[in-house]
């Protein structure tokens, strides 16, 4: 299932059809930024911390921005 089906599921108000896709990309995401976050907490080097978790993050923002424009 594509992004572009998610959505245009969403827009035909098949909210059935795509919750289960939108509970998944929504455990992914918190799970990764959980993830993220322990790992900036727990890593003793502050700066490569941050780097993993702007990388991610900008990741995860770049995901979401495509769901939008799908």
């Amino acid at each position: 299932m594509s992004l572009g089906d998610i959505k245009g599921m969403l827009q035909d108000r098949q909210w059935r059809g795509a919750l289960p896709a939108l509970l998944v990309m929504g455990r992914l995401f918190g799970l990764v930024a959980f993830g993220v976050l322990a790992l900036w907490v727990k890593m003793d080097d502050k700066l490569i911390a941050t780097v993993i978790a702007a990388v991610v993050l900008f990741t995860m923002a770049r995901i979401g921005w495509s769901f939008l424009r799908a």
